[in-house]
């Protein structure tokens, strides 16, 4: 080829770039714009998606601690009623007891009181009974005197008007009250409330005996203490 036809077209202008060249890079830069702001947006979402997931241990976290401080405060709680539960049960078992100890006291002390009261009824009655005997000691006792000094006149069968058997059968009875009251034993006493009186028994004999009886019983008095209040 020769040199001028090649010169000539070195010296040509380049053609221009055509509308689908255009079209293509702009779709390009477009797609190139659109992947990049994908890429943003996933960038963000993971971003956000760990933050949410940060904040979402984070919130398990809390709860879980708030769990466990409610648990234990509720287990505290528990502790504490059941302490004052137990606490309160000792204290009303113990009230109770007390109560029951203070009943079983009082009601020996009043039982205590009773027997008490008792026995000083019993010697009391046992003192009055010891001077009933004592006054049918000494009205046989005058019975018998007045009877030796005048003899009274026989009655019908081998009996006599007198009033000492009458006297002896008084004797009998306040004697059988004093023992059932725990009196001590009157041995002449009982000879004499015992003693057969008839025709042949001369009065003399149950005067001696009323006397010594009276003697008896005035030596019980200052030695036995059941004839003394208590």
């Amino acid at each position: 080829m020769p040199f001028e036809v090649i010169a000539a077209q070195l010296l040509q202008p380049a053609p221009g770039p055509s509308w689908w060249t255009v079209i293509a890079t702009v779709a390009a830069v477009a797609a190139a714009g659109a992947a990049l702001v994908t890429v943003i947006y996933a960038r963000r979402t993971v971003v956000d998606g760990r933050a949410a997931h940060r904040e979402l241990m984070d919130a398990e976290h809390k709860a879980r601690d708030d769990f466990a401080a409610a648990h234990r405060e509720a287990m505290t709680t528990q502790k504490l009623a059941g302490d004052d539960f137990v606490a309160a049960h000792r204290e009303a078992m113990a009230a109770q007891a007390q109560a029951r100890e203070d009943f079983a006291e009082g009601r020996a002390e009043e039982m205590a009181q009773r027997e008490r009261a008792l026995d000083a009824q019993i010697a009391l009655e046992r003192l009055a009974q010891a001077g009933r005997i004592t006054e049918v000691l000494i009205t046989m006792a005058r019975t018998a005197r007045d009877e030796t000094l005048q003899p009274p006149p026989a009655a019908a069968g081998s009996q006599r008007a007198t009033f000492i058997p009458s006297l002896q059968a008084q004797l009998r009875s306040a004697l059988a009250v004093f023992y059932a009251l725990g009196g001590p034993k009157l041995e002449t006493a009982d000879e004499l409330a015992d003693k057969a009186y008839s025709l042949t028994t001369e009065p003399i004999e149950m005067l001696k005996l009323a006397t010594n009886s009276l003697g008896e019983l005035k030596r019980m008095a200052d030695q036995d203490q059941n004839l003394r209040l208590i």
